[in-house]
């Protein structure tokens, strides 16, 4: 939605955007606490008495190991390494210190490590004083600060969602009535084709075919729909991720916990595996016919039924050979370099 307030690209994790919002706030030093982004060096999750346990399952899975602040390595994981990728690029794009008082956990390059109480007794200085107004406390001086808005701007604002949200839906119906229609003025050409209809039938049947192509076609140039599309994209995997959260929150069996996981990867995987399967299938379509220096005019098709497999169990068997491809190639390299 266009408030005019500005934003900021969330983080994947509270911590990362928290990072983002006092960044934006102008803080520095930041000091990060409570930041380990790995598993204990004993292996543990999350803190003792933790509702869910301090070993939790979720976490344990595909484990890699990364460079610690205070031992040589840390198991973590792809959840918890995708938070550090987060803050090794915000940390290289901040002008200020950060400050890494975790006391523990993975190396973040380019912070200062120092344990809490040296943090505190360097950059915290009590008590707190901020510009004309040295009696707040800091949730006190921030909501000062803040723009309030009022009736009038948050009835407005409101109003321009509910805008907004239903020029989508009109948009996302009018697109699948195009698309409807190019399903039915198939049948329709199909159904002519095997009767006995007169040519001029056929040929205008055949017209309205290519027509309702061409409106289904002009759907990937209007903004608004890829806008919409990229939203669409996004609700999967937030949805998903909701989903998972939801499901472990209501079961303290460990093993129903793991199963919604696998549910819920399956899902997104699925979902996001197809799409992607098919954009690279284009991809190394387009590629071939240039690299083989064949004609842009050349009526072939890109797709062919016959071996063009999109279902799960083609993207799977494909992404299998795949590896085993690679693998032949690393180890032939092994081989050549041994």
């Amino acid at each position: 939605f266009d408030f005019d307030k500005g934003n900021l690209e969330p983080g994947p994790s509270a911590g990362n955007m928290a990072f983002r919002l006092l960044n934006y706030l102008g803080c520095d030093p930041i000091i990060l606490i409570g930041q380990d982004l790995a598993l204990s060096e004993e292996g543990k999750t999350h803190a003792r008495d933790n509702p869910y346990g301090d070993e939790q399952s979720v976490y344990l899975h595909s484990p890699e190991e990364i460079e610690g602040n205070y031992c040589k390595t840390l198991k973590t994981n792809p959840i918890l390494k995708m938070f550090l990728y987060g803050y090794q690029s915000d940390v290289a794009n901040f002008k200020g210190k950060v400050v890494n008082a975790t006391e523990g956990g993975a190396k973040i390059p380019g912070t200062q490590l120092m344990t809490l109480r040296e943090a505190i007794d360097t950059y915290i200085k009590m008590p707190l004083e901020f510009p004309n107004a040295p009696n707040l406390s800091i949730a006190e001086y921030i909501a000062g600060s803040l723009e309030q808005p009022n009736a009038a701007q948050i009835s407005e604002d409101k109003f321009k969602a509910e805008a907004a949200i239903r020029d989508a839906i009109d948009i996302i119906i009018d697109a699948g009535n195009k698309i409807d229609s190019a399903k039915q003025a198939a049948i329709d050409f199909e159904q002519s084709a095997s009767i006995e209809a007169s040519d001029e039938d056929k040929s205008l049947k055949r017209e309205k075919v290519l027509a309702a192509m061409d409106e289904v076609s002009a759907l990937t140039l209007n903004t608004e729909f890829r806008t919409i599309a990229m939203d669409v994209l996004s609700a999967v995997f937030f949805h998903t991720m909701a989903e998972y959260v939801r499901a472990i929150a209501v079961t303290e069996i460990e093993s129903d916990q793991d199963k919604e996981l696998v549910r819920n990867v399956e899902n997104l995987t699925n979902n996001f595996g197809v799409l992607l399967l098919f954009v690279k299938q284009l991809y190394s379509e387009h590629l071939t016919r240039i690299e083989g220096g064949k004609s842009c005019g050349t009526a072939q098709p890109l797709f062919k039924r016959e071996s063009n497999d999109f279902s799960i169990t083609a993207m799977v068997k494909n992404r299998n050979t795949e590896r085993e491809a690679m693998h032949i190639d690393q180890k032939s390299g092994a081989d050549n370099h041994a």
